[in-house]
């Protein structure tokens, strides 16, 4: 026999509808039974509809008790007493207990004395508040293995009619690794610092907003250094400052800069930024290092200096200064060049002192060097910037005239020459005179060749002489047979 429990749910549907449908007399004997099967019925419907979500609450708390058991995060709830009233599978692993021992578990028994007495405090707090709080305390006393624990606590739901919480729910979040992470990661730190610390040059790490990351202890201690070097920032408008550079270019830079000591002295600092990028290649900050180079600076001017001081003795001469030979044959060549190109004329004088041998016979070389320093001061004056006043040896000096506009403008020259050398020389108290004999050739007409242009000179000069000194000729053909020997 088919009873209502074993009649499916749309067959039941469909009988209770036939039957609200059949028209029933009240006065009908069946109309009792008839109402009687309906409310079967209708009992049978809400009866299914009640055991399905029972099963329904069921399924879903089973599957909450499965969340909340095997969750990789470990759940706990603690009384005001730090007594566990409840924790899932993970809570009770990490604390190593059966999770039918919570009831008997005073988290607090687990911890270091400092960390239970927090942990109490804390669960006070938050009961009293309502405000969640988290601490961080560590697990186990030895011999068990330690391990360092973030709880997260929370105040529970309060009971109903407004009674106060008396439990909170705890999160155990085990941070040991990060503590390790944490700690492996301050050692490096600590290792690049004694590292960079040994170096004696000061450096500074920034970041692209130009906050400091890492300095070392020269960079803190040196004055060398520029402060603002630590902010990325230069020290005056017309300071290059490697890191806003590198930040621009990406590139690395170097600087030199001039810098007043505490002293007041001249101190000057190359400062080298360098990019910093990380694994991926982006542009983490700059590496800004510095050095003292004032040593290299001053070194390095010395040499200059010297090197400058070898190549004015190379072509210069010794005692007056002036050019000596070499340097005049390449002056004479320069200017013979220029003239070319500019299809101008330039003249070479040779002069040579009268009579400077009785003078140097007489009263002494010293004497005569004297005289030979105001000759080459007396010629140097009496001519342009850009003309050249050289000696060639003994008595003997030469002057190249670069662009002359005709060949009577040398001889002004060497007749401005002639008589500002009739003029006497006051040399230690005495009043010597020393005239000169000057020969003069002229580009291109008396050579367009150096060596002829200093030789048709020369034997002008030679002519001069043998026309009684104190004199000016210049080349010309006949002048090579008149020179005396």
């Amino acid at each position: 026999m088919v009873t209502l429990s074993d009649t499916p749910d749309r067959s039941l549907v469909d009988l209770l509808a036939v039957l609200r449908r059949e028209p029933i007399d009240p006065s009908d004997p069946h109309a009792v039974l008839h109402d009687l099967q309906v409310h079967q019925i209708e009992l049978e419907l809400q009866n299914r509809e009640l055991r399905a979500a029972q099963q329904a609450l069921e399924e879903s708390r089973d599957r909450y008790a499965d969340l909340y058991d095997f969750a990789p995060v470990a759940y706990a709830t603690l009384n005001r007493q730090g007594q566990i009233t409840q924790m899932n599978l993970t809570a009770a692993r990490l604390l190593g207990v059966q999770r039918g021992q919570a009831s008997e578990l005073l988290l607090t028994v687990r911890l270091p004395p400092g960390d239970g007495l927090a942990l109490l405090a804390s669960l006070a707090r938050v009961l009293t508040t309502q405000r969640g709080q988290t601490i961080e305390v560590t697990l186990g006393r030895p011999p068990l293995q330690r391990r360092d624990l973030r709880l997260v606590i929370q105040c529970e739901n309060p009971h109903p009619r407004g009674a106060p919480p008396t439990a909170c729910r705890v999160i155990l979040l085990d941070i040991t690794e990060v503590k390790r992470a944490q700690a492996c990661v301050l050692d490096q730190q600590h290792f690049l610092q004694c590292v960079i610390d040994g170096i004696v040059d000061p450096i500074v790490v920034t970041g692209v907003d130009h906050r400091v990351l890492l300095m070392n202890t020269a960079a803190r201690e040196s004055v060398g250094m520029p402060k603002a070097a630590a902010d990325g920032g230069g020290e005056g408008p017309d300071d290059r400052c490697p890191a806003r550079e590198v930040l621009a270019s990406g590139a690395a830079v170097k600087v030199i800069q001039r810098r007043e000591g505490a002293a007041g002295q001249t101190r000057w600092v190359e400062r080298i930024g360098a990019p910093l990028h990380g694994p991926a290649g982006a542009l983490l900050g700059v590496t800004v290092s510095a050095r003292d180079i004032t040593e290299h600076v001053e070194l390095s001017e010395q040499l200059r200096a010297r090197e400058q001081q070898l190549e004015h003795l190379v072509t210069h001469d010794c005692l007056t200064g002036l050019p000596n030979r070499a340097l005049f044959t390449d002056r004479l060549g320069q200017a013979m060049r220029q003239a070319r190109r500019d299809q101008r004329q330039m003249a070479v004088l040779f002069l040579d002192l009268d009579r400077f041998k009785s003078i140097n016979d007489r009263l002494g070389h010293p004497i005569g060097d004297q005289v030979l320093k105001r000759a080459a001061q007396r010629m140097r004056a009496l001519v342009r910037e850009s003309d050249t006043v050289a000696r060639l040896g003994g008595d003997e000096f030469a002057i190249v005239l670069g662009v002359v506009a005709h060949g009577d403008d040398a001889g002004v020259v060497a007749d401005k020459l002639i008589a500002a050398f009739r003029l006497p020389f006051a040399v230690d108290g005495q009043s010597l005179t020393a005239t000169l004999s000057i020969g003069i050739g002229i580009y291109p007409q008396d050579g367009d060749d150096a060596d002829i242009l200093e030789r048709n000179a020369d034997a002008a000069m030679y002519r001069a002489k043998g026309q009684g000194r104190d004199t000016v000729c210049f080349y010309t053909e006949d002048v090579a047979s008149g020179i005396p020997t």
